[in-house]
């Protein structure tokens, strides 16, 4: 299973395009894990989901960010 979480965590770096901290990917991926308790998933998506996870969390802060902008 870490070799699934570092491949997912290095297709969203590609994704991106740029490497991701590692205190952000640890918050993510404990996220991730609740959540996936919570959709009542198998543990075997835990990879798909948490590289989608990462991905949303920087397109959330960048939607964040543009919003704040509008109001400074």
């Amino acid at each position: 299973m870490e070799d699934l979480i570092v491949a997912a965590i290095e297709s969203a770096e590609k994704t991106l395009g740029f490497t991701i901290p590692e205190e952000v990917w640890v918050e993510v991926l404990g996220y991730s894990v609740q959540k996936l308790e919570y959709i009542k998933k198998p543990q075997s998506y835990l990879p798909i989901l948490f590289e989608n996870e990462l991905t949303d969390y920087y397109s959330r802060m960048a939607i964040n960010l543009r919003g704040a902008m509008n109001y400074v």
